[in-house]
């Protein structure tokens, strides 16, 4: 295994600390101490916790992104809801304190022009790959024709932030089944069994 360099250490230190503590309760020094490297080390690689902190938002964000995967050999429903089910697992993983930070800066530092700009647009992108997602879905027929993908994708990201929230104050993945049984059932699923029947 490749020995990680000063940058790594500090990008991954950071990383962590924004994931336990968020972005504000997080210091230079914490990170450094906890990359085990001399502080003056920092600004040879970032300008700032600013700099640093987008540069942990994209990346977060790109691996969101990228664990959206459609399969070809599975419905895009079951593809749609495994990727959530990714998501919130990092809940999980990380002891119910954060999982997806583009959620978490999003709320935290959406007063931060820098971080709103990102976070927007991170969101942005996220809802139109959901969207691909679910128009997939519709000419799959597993889900109505007259059901608005673009609006769906926006619905499904807003209510399962919803469910993280109460996922960090309840300590407890229940919020997250509770979605998945609305969203995919009721919300998707069942609305194609209601509108079938009123034909």
């Amino acid at each position: 295994m490749a020995k990680r360099n000063v940058g790594e250490k500090i990008f991954e230190a950071a990383s962590r600390s924004f994931h336990e503590y968020g972005y504000n309760a997080t210091g230079i020094q914490e990170i450094v101490d906890s990359a085990g490297v001399p502080k003056g080390s920092f600004y040879a690689h970032y300008k700032s916790k600013e700099a640093l902190g987008l540069e942990v938002l994209r990346i977060d964000a790109e691996a969101t992104l990228n664990s959206l995967v459609m399969n070809e050999n599975s419905p895009a429903l079951d593809s749609l809801k495994e990727h959530f089910r990714l998501l919130a697992n990092d809940y999980y993983r990380f002891k119910y304190r954060s999982g997806c930070l583009v959620g978490d800066f999003a709320s935290e530092l959406a007063s931060n022009a820098k971080f709103r700009t990102a976070s927007l647009a991170y969101m942005n992108a996220w809802a139109a790959k959901i969207e691909e997602a679910l128009r997939i879905a519709q000419e799959a027929k597993e889900i109505p024709k007259q059901k608005d993908p673009a609006v769906l994708s926006r619905f499904l990201l807003a209510a399962f932030f919803g469910a993280a929230l109460r996922i960090r104050l309840l300590k407890s993945l229940v919020p997250f089944e509770e979605f998945i049984e609305i969203a995919f059932g009721d919300l998707l699923i069942n609305s194609k069994q209601t509108a079938a029947k009123a034909k």
